[in-house]
């Protein structure tokens, strides 16, 4: 079941974004505490980010200071969110993690709706608020990172108009970056399952490579309903 998961989970996020609300049910399916499942999903799914940036490899980049800058925010916030994790106690995750859930769901759902908003705006904000956005990408990302490639797609309709495929790649790059940096802070402070953590990198690392391969092919209205049917079994298993 987990590495059925971890496949779907990697795929998803390669191809359309919310992984996490498939991986993460799984692990709380098999009885982890919601901290554990989220630290153990967010170290799995790291390769399976990398395969999905391996199976966009031919995608052409955003202009190189962009994407670093980009890059070097989202980090930062990735940063904050760790510490943000790991220095609150356990029982505020526990009780915001339901909110969190059911805000992916709403955000998978209303992706469209939200890029084409953000599409007709155009090149609205300056540096500084695109910056901003891309640090709260980090910090939720590195928090509890489900929904993450909607905030980082949205983020880039912002900031320029490429073609949806080359703003997936890079969307797929940052959630790389931001669930790297998270994942090694995790592995050496946060109570990883590292078995669990192992099938779904194994696993998601075929799926996210896969994914990022075929993103044009696949279904990606169906899959973002399925995934958010997932998320609301998550949400259920949370609050009672």
């Amino acid at each position: 079941m987990l590495a059925c998961a971890g496949f779907a989970g990697g795929a998803i996020n390669a191809a359309a974004g919310g992984g996490t609300l498939v991986t993460f049910p799984a692990l709380l399916a098999l009885g982890f505490s919601p901290l554990s499942a989220n630290v153990t999903n967010t170290v799995g799914l790291v390769p399976g980010y990398l395969g999905g940036v391996l199976g966009h490899n031919r995608a052409e980049p955003l202009p190189e200071a962009h994407h670093r800058a980009l890059a070097i925010s989202a980090g930062a916030g990735a940063a904050a969110g760790v510490a943000l994790l790991l220095l609150s106690p356990s029982t505020v995750f526990e009780s915001v993690a339901p909110v969190l859930v059911l805000i992916a769901v709403l955000l998978l759902l209303a992706q469209q709706p939200i890029l084409q908003a953000m599409r007709r705006r155009g090149r609205s904000g300056g540096p500084r608020v695109v910056l901003s956005a891309a640090f709260f990408s980090g910090v939720y990302g590195a928090y509890f990172g489900a929904a993450l490639g909607v905030l980082l797609l949205a983020l880039l309709s912002i900031t320029s108009r490429a073609p949806f495929p080359l703003a997936n790649a890079v969307k797929t790059r940052l959630a790389f970056v931001i669930n790297l940096l998270a994942a090694i802070a995790y592995a050496v402070l946060a109570p990883v399952v590292w078995w669990a953590a192992l099938v779904v990198a194994v696993s998601s690392t075929a799926g996210g490579y896969l994914g990022g391969r075929v993103a044009r092919r696949i279904p990606v209205p169906v899959l973002r309903l399925l995934t958010a049917a997932l998320g609301v079994v998550a949400f259920v298993v949370l609050v009672s």
